[in-house]
């Protein structure tokens, strides 16, 4: 029997169907590092001979070549994805490889049964100058729009550390059937007298595209990824969130659920949104039945209960009422015999922790399956290694051993773990079961693997890595860049993250603080909870310039970022203006999201004003009652906002009062303190 099932799975795999999706293959180089990255994500569609998914399935990645390796791994390690649908991906930033010669190709393998199929990989990039800087002063590199919708990006040129016009920007699409997504992209465009040149784009048909901007005087890129939705069809995505190895008990009510996630922002839907389950009867040889053919989210979730009653598989597909707002999912579910005992289970498996973390962001489920007709109140836990630092954190307290709640629905839900100096490789392991008066409840472990570091990065605020961010400040000065931070992925606290700091000229910058010579120019910080590590504070010297922060993780050769700053003189504003007001019908008693002010430092509003804070006063002679709301609930008439690198500065929310009338808004810039320049806006309660 077990050698039958073994010959049809190598039937399947060894007719594997693996096509490239992104092409080419291709790697940017950078001369400043010396790398040469992938900058976009490598995806490749999977199916089995029959062209049906292999949903669940790992595929192999291997690099071949001299130099070249996967981010965080040594040369000749393999990356390991999931297939998802019918495809799998390699994710951006992945691939480096140290230099930009000789001949290197990805190898992707599926199943050990499989026979791997090379893919070529090239390199673009050549030698850049690194006076010159190029990077987005509007837009994000990677931005999803519907068909009939604009991308606008503003790209700024600067050639040590100052605006250059009149240069020439090449602009090269890319597509995985070599035609356009947009209308008319331009071959060319122009910096004008401030830098920056402008790339608008408007959407024509769906599907991803690789948009690169390159400087044909000294080679420097800015690489956009973007996104191509059905206007209104793609609205929602679907996905299988349990059960999550898709077998059914046969004979029993099983609970699946279905996350609808928002298709522009990847993340679980608010508002409530009705998902159908339709078995396929051509494919039903596990007898499927659902007790309701249809559910409505709550909190993204769409929860069905199914029973199959004979052994086999069913195709099953999950769509959205109406099916326009989202692709259908087909999912094949297989029945098994034998659960006909409860036991205990959790989701996922296995977790990898970092040594030295605390990681918070994590969640276990634990669960019975099938739930028992009367539901134990508690679930204990228990480290089996207790001579291991390995620990369960309930609250402020660090447990060996406890108990877990049980909610209503037969589960309850673990997400603080805690490990000290435990070597990498290691796996520990937490034992979940219940009381002896629970008679026949199978216990089950979750296994803890120890990891080795974390492999990416994640620079913040958005841009930050491809703009420079100007610092107005005065000669000498202690900057505290508390918006500039990296997140490290698994978001794990307890990471060291390595910050160089390169300046331009000698004396222009270094990190305040420093007990001696190197901690001026290197700094480790650890992670925090949320595995966030904050950029050093700043000491500044006597002259504008530009300098960046690269970051590492510690013990790690590869840089997975940089900060890039100028340090300018404050200009003097001389022209504020309020956003188009959307608002003009306002109702009594309502709060609304106000206007913004932009600050230029010239009169014809092309220069944006960089630093400084703006004070708003809400001038309420008019008597409608209305204030400014800070921190969810206090009214005042005066609040103050820093202005950010757009030149803007947004007022605070306003409650407007229950009296029909006027009350105005005014905007004082001011810069060290010093009020340079107002401006006034009036505001109209109507009566209905």
């Amino acid at each position: 029997m077990i050698s039958n099932v073994s010959a049809m799975v190598a039937s399947a795999l060894s007719a594997t169907d693996i096509r490239q999706v992104t092409k080419p293959l291709q790697l940017v180089y950078d001369s400043g590092t010396g790398l040469a990255q992938s900058t976009v994500a490598w995806v490749f569609r999977v199916l089995n001979s029959g062209g049906e998914s292999l949903e669940g399935q790992t595929a192999i990645f291997r690099l071949n070549g001299d130099n070249i390796h996967f981010a965080g791994m040594k040369p000749g390690e393999s990356w390991q994805a999931p297939i998802r649908g019918e495809q799998v991906e390699l994710e951006t930033g992945a691939v480096l490889l140290r230099g930009n010669g000789g001949a290197h190709s990805l190898s992707v393998q599926v199943g050990t049964f499989s026979t791997p199929l090379p893919f070529p990989i090239t390199i673009t990039g050549g030698v850049a100058n690194a006076d010159w800087k190029l990077g987005l002063a509007q837009g994000d590199a990677d931005s999803v729009a519907e068909v009939g919708g604009s991308l606008p990006f503003v790209l700024a040129l600067s050639y040590k550390g100052q605006a250059s016009d009149k240069q020439t920007l090449q602009v090269v699409e890319k597509t995985a059937d070599n035609q356009s997504l947009f209308v008319a992209v331009p071959t060319e465009i122009t910096t004008q007298s401030d830098g920056q040149a402008s790339l608008s784009l408007v959407a024509a048909r769906p599907g991803m595209a690789t948009i690169t901007i390159t400087h044909v005087n000294s080679n420097a890129q800015v690489v956009l990824k973007l996104e191509v939705l059905e206007a209104g069809a793609r609205k929602y995505l679907l996905e299988l969130t349990k059960p999550v190895n898709r077998k059914l008990a046969i004979n029993r009510q099983d609970l699946v659920q279905i996350r609808v996630l928002d298709a522009l922002h990847r993340t679980p839907v608010a508002t409530a949104v009705k998902v159908t389950a339709k078995v396929d009867v051509g494919h039903d040889s596990a007898k499927m039945t659902f007790h309701a053919k249809d559910a409505v989210t709550q909190d993204g979730i769409a929860s069905f209960l199914a029973t199959a009653t004979a052994l086999g598989t069913s195709n099953v597909v999950f769509q959205t009422d109406p099916t326009s707002q989202a692709a259908s999912l087909p999912v094949a579910f297989t029945s098994q015999a034998g659960v006909s005992e409860t036991q205990l289970r959790v989701s996922p498996e296995q977790l990898e922790l970092l040594p030295d973390s605390f990681d918070d962001k994590q969640q276990v489920h634990v669960f019975f399956e099938p739930v028992p007709p009367e539901i134990p109140p508690f679930i204990d836990f228990a480290v089996v290694d207790t001579s291991s630092s390995l620990r369960v954190r309930q609250g402020n307290l660090q447990k060996l051993a406890g108990q877990l709640k049980v909610g209503d629905g037969g589960g309850t839900v673990l997400t603080g773990f805690q490990v000290g100096a435990e070597s990498p490789g290691k796996t520990l392991s937490i034992k979940f079961s219940v009381d002896n008066d629970a008679a026949g409840v199978r216990p089950c472990t979750l296994n803890v693997k120890i990891g080795g570091g974390a492999a990416s990065v994640k620079l913040l605020p958005s841009g930050v890595a491809t703009k420079m961010a100007p610092l107005i400040v005065d000669w000498n000065a202690l900057i505290t860049l508390s918006g500039c931070y990296v997140l490290v992925d698994s978001q794990q606290a307890g990471v060291p993250v390595e910050f160089h700091l390169i300046e331009d000229k000698a004396g222009l910058a270094e990190f305040a603080h420093a007990r001696d010579v190197s901690e001026k120019s290197r700094r480790i910080v650890k992670t925090k909870s949320g595995g966030r590590s904050a950029l050093p504070d700043i000491q500044t010297g006597n002259q504008p310039g530009g300098f960046q922060v690269d970051v590492y993780l510690d013990g790690n050769a590869h840089i997975l970022g940089s900060f890039h700053f100028s340090i300018e003189q404050p200009l003097k504003a001389q022209l504020v203006t309020f956003s188009d007001d959307l608002f003009s019908h306002l109702l009594p008693g309502k709060p609304f999201k106000a206007d913004y002010v932009t600050v230029y430092a010239d009169l014809k509003g092309r220069q944006p004003l960089h630093g400084g804070t703006v004070q708003f006063d809400l001038d309420d002679t008019g008597k409608t009652g209305s204030h400014f709301i800070l921190d969810g609930e206090k009214l005042v008439l005066q609040a103050t906002a820093p202005i950010d690198l757009h030149g803007q500065a947004l007022l605070p929310e306003i409650r407007l009062g229950e009296t029909a009338g006027s009350f105005s808004v005014k905007a004082t810039v001011s810069m060290n303190g010093n009020p340079l320049i107002t401006q006034l806006k009036p505001y109209t309660i109507a009566t209905s």
